[in-house]
C-alpha cells in the first residue's frame, strides 16, 4: 500500500471513532508509524496482532519493521496476540526455554493489559494446541483442538478477529480468548479448497454462535468446553509470578 494513501485510509477509519481497532500485518516501518500517529489520541481499545513471522518461515518483515512495531504499537495496545515466535521477537529473547510466565510477563511489562501467546505448544499426536493468556493476575493455558491435516491458512487472523469482535460485544479478554480458540478450531475444520484452502469462520458461525450471555467468563468456559476447549492454571515459578496483586480490604 502506498504510504500516503494508507495514511488517508487510516485517518478515515479512526475518525469514525470505532470502539475497537484491530492492527494486523504492516509491511514497512512507515506503515507502522502512520498507524501509531493516528492512534495517538484514540480512546478506544487497540488489539495488536503483530504479524511478523513464524518458526517455519522466519521473519515476514524486516527487523526494522519488527522493532518499530515493538516500540510504537505494543505500548499503546491493550491486547496483544502474537504467536510464540513473534512473542520472542517482541520480547527480544531468542531463548525458547523461557517459562510460560516469562513469555507472558515479558509482553505484559511492555504495556498491554491482556496478553495471548497463540500456538505456544502443539501436540500433533494428541491433536491439541495450547495458547497462553494473562491479564496480569490470572495466568492460563488455553488448550484446543489441533488439526495438522488441514492447511489452516488464516487461522491466526481469525483468532485475532474473534478476540476483537467478542471484546466489542462485551466479553472480557479472557472470555474472548477462550471463545476465539473454539471459533478458530471450527473455522479450520470448515476449510475447503475455495479461496486457497483458507479457514472458513462464516461456515463455523452458521452452526455455532457464541453471543449473548456466553460472553461472561464462567459461561464462556462452559460453552467452549462443547468445542473441546479447556483451561489450565499456570502456576508461578521461583523467578516469575503474577504482575498484579490485590490486597484484601481492611
Amino acid at each position: 500500500s502506498d504510504p500516503a494513501q494508507f495514511r488517508r485510509d487510516v485517518t478515515f477509519l479512526v475518525n469514525q471513532r470505532p470502539g475497537i481497532v484491530l492492527i494486523g500485518y504492516l509491511p514497512k516501518p512507515e506503515h507502522v508509524d502512520v498507524v501509531a500517529t493516528q492512534l495517538r489520541d484514540y480512546n478506544g481499545v487497540v488489539l495488536l496482532d503483530p504479524v511478523i513471522g513464524d518458526y517455519k518461515k522466519g521473519l515476514f518483515v524486516s527487523r526494522e519493521t519488527a522493532r518499530t512495531i515493538k516500540e510504537q504499537l505494543v505500548p499503546i495496545a491493550q491486547i496483544v496476540t502474537p504467536n510464540r515466535f513473534e512473542a520472542e521477537i517482541v520480547i527480544g529473547s531468542g531463548n525458547s526455554a523461557m517459562s510460560e510466565h516469562a513469555y507472558l510477563n515479558g509482553l505484559f511489562d511492555l504495556g498491554p493489559k491482556a496478553v495471548v501467546v497463540k500456538s505456544f505448544e502443539r501436540d500433533a499426536e494428541k491433536h491439541r494446541v495450547a495458547s497462553l493468556f494473562t491479564n496480569g493476575y490470572s495466568y492460563y493455558r488455553i488448550i484446543g483442538p489441533y488439526m495438522p491435516a488441514f492447511p489452516a491458512h488464516g487461522a491466526g487472523d481469525v483468532y485475532a478477529a474473534g478476540v476483537a469482535s467478542l471484546c466489542a460485544l462485551g466479553s472480557s479478554p479472557f472470555a474472548a480468548a477462550i471463545l476465539a480458540t473454539a471459533l478458530t478450531a471450527r473455522a479450520v475444520a470448515c476449510a475447503t479448497q475455495y479461496g486457497g484452502a483458507t479457514v472458513d469462520p462464516v461456515a463455523a458461525l452458521e452452526k455455532w454462535t457464541p453471543l449473548g450471555y456466553h460472553v461472561e467468563d464462567d459461561r464462556a468456559v462452559r460453552f467452549a468446553e462443547r468445542s473441546n476447549v479447556e483451561m489450565q492454571v499456570i502456576k508461578p515459578t521461583a523467578k516469575d509470578g503474577a504482575r498484579l496483586k490485590f490486597e484484601i480490604g481492611r
